[in-house]
């Protein structure tokens, strides 16, 4: 139940962009020439990720954008339509150039995985239609050894009537129509139904590109044996380099994961050739950590290696898989954005990164955990012009590689658990596919907010900012001058105070320690002797305050103890941290049945994806659109 105050707030309005598409067989309209920056932090949850020309998906009257002929609505080989897709240097140079909101935006309900969010040039792609057939393994156009692997890979989720689950063969889909995806459900739940969709999309790739080599390199075998009197064919199927996948995962636990789906998918047999496994199992694997005190989604991310500084190159086919390859040698390569940073950095060198034609960001919510600078780094670097031709023949070369358009013809799949304006910013800035791209954005039903099993009063305050540059400045004024007097004039001991951006943590323990508050600190820079001391202090009172980080919970998940009042500076990216840390009052509130603890949180309507976690969508959109500055709820059994 939701108690709103009686102070009102301004009501913020939001300029809508329109624009229109070209019918069929128009020539591509050059861009607008007034750059539109898309401003992913002012997305509301029942808002779309822009304000895109929208149409209807079930229109029988819609002209079509395509021919019913292309890739994205056909089931068969739609790795040759896709790359072999040829645009002039003028069409090519306008979709690059093209905005985010610019594409044609279309919403549709799919079975398995909810609202599907699709974004489309006007005059080159379109929506895929749901489709509610029965998915198989010889509909979706496996190649072998797929074909007689995937039952036992898949075995959890196969049954009597189909070889997929609703959500696989509506993902699997969608990743065969080489449309980038941004799939925010990659929790520790689904990711065992996902992982082995998307290492089967990675396997049909690299295998449907090896075969075509071969089956072209018999043809010209052939036309050079009959003699001079054939012309010879030309055949483009190659890119500037090999590799053609790049897998990019945070932690060596994470990469083994993938390696060993992708290995399952392989094995056909004993007789399947793994190269170096041995020497992969004992550097990417390791014994299980203690780690039963802790939550789930915390033991199935960290159980094993949680090194995040490694590199590997594989060499794939339909016999057999070669790990520790060169990464000019490899078909597919997998590392942690640290680790790739540093050895491009070291060698200086990046032309392998030239033709990858799949971008796979793994778990890409825990790069915002790590140092997301080394992410975009990476991301810079791909399909960029080699500097050297790497004994290539040019004459096999996919023309768009040779003119520098390879990124158009390059898939990015972005799988996270969350859905934040960072990766938003990955699907509209970085996520080039000219087939377009489909956004995963389904309602938060309930929020993380039931899950919260004390007696507490939560006591939402929105901070009004116009500006979503302004609202770090506009957050700390308001803790300050609004939120710290109140604690100041009646002292609450074991106060948490929670705040995600490290930069805010740094303000803020400047400002205590100019105030001379007394408070301890717990963040990621703290070293364990450090740790221990200031959770002590805090428990013991000695000091009031207690500075805490999400970055600190995310890798620590410390059950912190005394713990009678806390202030969310900002909302956690992860909802669950929300109820983990509330939940932290209940032992404090058996040992003392008077105490009254609180829970104070701050709040304002760029952060709206991080609100529908805790408080769920309906709640969320009621809180941003009503001019009420103070918002309260009650949990447990009052």
């Amino acid at each position: 139940m939701v108690n709103t105050g009686t102070k009102k707030r301004k009501s913020t309005k939001q300029k809508t962009l329109n624009g229109g598409g070209c019918p069929e067989g128009e020539k591509i309209k050059r861009p607008r020439t007034k750059d539109v920056s898309i401003e992913v932090e002012n997305e509301c949850v029942d808002a779309e990720i822009d304000n895109n020309v929208e149409v209807s998906s079930g229109s029988d009257d819609e002209t079509p954008l395509v021919s019913d002929t292309h890739p994205a609505e056909s089931d068969g080989n739609n790795f040759l339509r896709f790359m072999q897709r040829e645009f002039s240097d003028e069409d090519a140079a306008i979709l690059s150039a093209r905005n985010h909101r610019e594409l044609v935006k279309t919403t549709a309900e799919w079975h398995g995985l909810g609202r599907c969010i699709h974004f489309d040039h006007p005059d080159i792609s379109r929506p895929i239609s749901p489709d509610l057939s029965v998915a198989t393994v010889a509909g979706v156009s496996m190649v072998t050894p797929l074909t007689s692997t995937w039952a036992k890979v898949n075995s959890e989720f196969v049954s009597c009537d189909s070889e997929f689950s609703a959500t696989q063969g509506q993902l699997y889909k969608l990743l065969n129509s080489y449309k980038d995806v941004l799939y925010p459900n990659y929790t520790y739940r689904q990711r065992s139904e996902v992982l082995p969709v998307i290492c089967a999309h990675v396997v049909n790739h690299v295998i449907r590109s090896r075969a075509l080599v071969k089956v072209h390199n018999r043809s010209l075998e052939e036309a050079a044996g009959v003699g001079s009197t054939v012309e010879t064919p030309e055949y483009r199927d190659q890119g500037l380099t090999r590799p053609k996948v790049l897998i990019l995962s945070p932690l060596r636990g994470t990469a083994l994961r993938i390696v060993n789906t992708l290995t399952s998918l392989l094995e056909t047999s004993s007789k399947t050739d793994i190269g170096n496994k041995h020497r992969f199992l004992s550097e990417f694997g390791s014994e299980p950590a203690n780690s039963s005190n802790k939550p789930e989604d915390y033991q199935d991310l960290f159980a094993s290696n949680s090194d995040d500084d490694f590199r590997l190159g594989l060499v794939l086919s339909s016999r057999s898989l070669r790990l520790y390859s060169q990464f000019y040698d490899s078909d597919v390569i997998i590392a942690s954005p640290l680790g790739l940073r540093r050895n491009i950095e070291k060698s200086l060198e990046q032309d392998f990164l030239s033709s990858i034609e799949v971008l796979l960001l793994d778990h890409a919510d825990v790069f915002l955990m790590q140092n997301w600078d080394h992410l975009l780094f990476v991301l810079r670097c791909l399909n960029e012009q080699p500097r050297e031709p790497h004994g290539v023949d040019f004459s096999r070369v996919w023309s768009h590689c040779v003119a520098g358009w390879s990124r158009l013809f390059r898939q990015t799949v972005v799988l996270s658990s969350v859905i934040t304006p960072e990766l938003n910013n990955i699907v509209s800035k970085h996520s080039t596919s000219y087939n377009g791209k489909v956004v995963l954005n389904n309602p938060v039903v309930t929020g993380t907010m039931l899950q919260v099993l004390v007696n507490l009063s939560h006591v939402f305050n929105y901070i009004e900012c116009a500006d979503h540059t302004e609202l770090p400045d506009t957050r700390f004024e308001y803790f300050t001058q609004r939120i710290l007097p109140l604690l100041k004039d009646s002292p609450k001991s074991r106060t948490l105070v929670f705040i995600p951006s490290t930069f805010d943590f740094i303000r803020v323990r400047n400002h205590f320690r100019h105030e001379e508050l007394s408070f301890a600190v717990v963040n990621e820079y703290s070293d364990n002797k450090e740790m221990v001391e200031g959770r002590k202090d805090f428990y013991n009172e000695r000091k009031t305050y207690l500075l805490y980080t999400e970055r600190c919970h995310f890798f620590r998940r410390y059950q912190l103890k005394g713990v009678h009042h806390i202030i969310f500076y900002e909302l956690p990216m992860y909802p669950q941290f929300y109820a983990e840390l509330c939940n932290l009052i209940g032992p404090s509130v058996a040992r003392q049945p008077r105490l009254v603890p609180t829970v104070t949180v701050l709040y304002s309507r760029y952060e709206a994806h991080r609100l529908a976690g805790v408080v769920g969508t309906q709640r969320t959109t009621f809180m941003l659109t009503k001019e009420q500055e103070v918002s309260m709820f009650a949990t447990g059994e009052q």
